[in-house]
């Protein structure tokens, strides 16, 4: 048998929290299995003036994908504000210029109108028509590119070579919410060097190249997109080794890492006894009997004191929802309130 107590809201507070869990893959093999599903992809810039879908290469792993549309994919949503430089293009003005003025009418007409007193600005909306041009540049830098903070970024598909731009997309099952900024790293080894790329943590991914470290593309960490757009893979040593961004990415011994976050919230029961509250037991045991029987005599003494070994959380209907054990049977005071604090996580 139960003993029910209804919650105040002050009784109930609610925390959010992030979490991470590490991820290591390494090679293609891995990447294509049924509980990962990591995709590669290869974009490239379209040079025919119509999309066709019978002549358009193809890239990806798991999911098949035009080259070309990947690429204009790419540029229009994370890059369609760099597109003559990589901290961002100049706000276009548009400029408003008059032209094309003329008269439908005589000059002698509208003079002859002025003599006489006539109303002049009637014959003008009919006899005369100004047409207006606007000029300026043919495209905005008002875009959203999924930025991951309000500091000036460095995007750009300007040095994109032939190539064509490299792409590791994860899957939100991996990632979670976001990947977690400055988790991330590839490395590719070739010819004994290896090439590393990993992230700062504000959007963009550097590499190791045979001057240092230089970025190499951008990672948007709420869509798990690492995006290869430089030709930053170049090795000092002798033989030189070079790698573009889409011979990177699928290079078969590719091995990422990385961190997703997924916000938990966690939920905080205080169930509050007063000192005056639960200080008999509902155990059937303790009733001689049957159920309608009479308590044990020992009930009824005043050394008596119940224990409370399990918390049950219900709703509105009643209906267990949570279980709470206690590690050990906790004692009911009749002094001072006891206090139990239920911890419940959920997603």
């Amino acid at each position: 048998m139960n003993a029910y107590k209804q919650f105040n809201s002050s009784d109930i507070v609610t925390t959010p929290f992030v979490v991470n869990k590490a991820f290591s893959f390494s090679g293609s093999n891995n990447f294509t299995a049924s509980n990962v599903g990591i995709d590669v992809f290869i974009g490239t810039e379209q040079t025919q003036s119509l999309f066709n879908p019978n002549s358009s290469a193809t890239t990806g792993y798991i999911s098949t994908q035009y080259k070309d549309l990947v690429f204009s994919s790419i540029r229009q949503l994370y890059y369609s504000n760099y597109y003559s430089q990589s901290f961002g293009d100049n706000v276009g003005k548009a400029t408003i210029i008059p032209n094309n003025f003329y008269i439908t009418e005589s000059v002698n007409a509208l003079e002859g109108l002025v003599e006489t007193g006539a109303e002049v600005d009637p014959f003008i909306e009919q006899a005369g028509n100004i047409q207006f041009n606007i000029t300026g540049p043919s495209r905005t830098t008002n875009y959203y590119n999924y930025l991951s903070n309000t500091l000036t970024a460095s995007r750009t598909l300007n040095n994109v070579n032939a190539n064509g731009l490299g792409v590791i997309a994860i899957p939100s099952n991996l990632f979670g919410e976001y990947i977690k900024p400055g988790s991330f790293k590839s490395t590719v080894t070739k010819n004994g060097f290896e090439f590393i790329c990993i992230d700062d943590g504000l959007g963009n991914i550097f590499t190791n190249d045979n001057s240092g470290y230089k970025q190499a593309g951008n990672i948007i960490y709420e869509h798990g997109l690492i995006i290869y757009t430089l030709n930053r893979f170049i090795s000092g040593s002798i033989p030189a080794t070079s790698l573009g961004p889409s011979t990177y990415v699928t290079n078969p011994n590719l091995k990422i890492e990385f961190s997703s976050s997924i916000t938990l919230y966690e939920t905080q029961f205080n169930c509050r006894l007063r000192e005056s509250e639960f200080l008999s037991t509902n155990n059937p045991s303790a009733i001689s009997g049957s159920s309608s029987g009479t308590p044990y005599p020992f009930i009824t003494d005043s050394f008596f004191k119940p224990y409370i070994t399990t918390v049950g959380l219900y709703n509105e209907r009643y209906e267990l929802l949570a279980v709470g054990k206690l590690a050990q049977p906790l004692p009911k005071s009749d002094v001072v309130d006891t206090n139990i604090i239920i911890n419940l996580d959920m997603y």
